[in-house]
């Protein structure tokens, strides 16, 4: 089934998560939606949602690449730089973290994808 809110978008690649998905654009705005738990759609809250949704977090970048895990989200942006968001006390970020990371937060020490 269409899903009315991309319509009007011009998707180039759509991506699943284990309970989300993802939605990019040929200019690098990124959407998601589904299962919110750990902040995994990157919305700065643990909500579903039932519709595509920009994350905001990432509007100041053009994204070229995401991948959703179980509890868990990756993006690269057209410079190589890396954004991980979700659950942050498994370790799946590799962040250090031990709390879920509600919002995308790129990683540091010049942390590269390959381009």
């Amino acid at each position: 089934k269409l899903v009315s809110a991309l319509a009007r978008l011009d998707v180039a690649m759509v991506v699943a998560g284990a309970s989300h998905s993802f939605a990019l654009t040929a200019d690098g705005a990124l959407y998601s939606w589904g299962a919110g738990q750990c902040g995994r759609l990157g919305h700065g809250d643990e909500s579903k949602q039932l519709l595509p949704k920009r994350v905001d977090g990432l509007s100041s970048v053009k994204v070229v690449s995401v991948s959703g895990g179980a509890f868990h989200s990756l993006a690269a942006d057209e410079r190589g730089n890396v954004y991980g968001w979700g659950d942050g006390d498994g370790a799946s970020l590799g962040l250090q973290l031990t709390q879920d990371q509600l919002e995308p937060r790129q990683y540091p020490n010049g942390l590269q994808a390959a381009r």
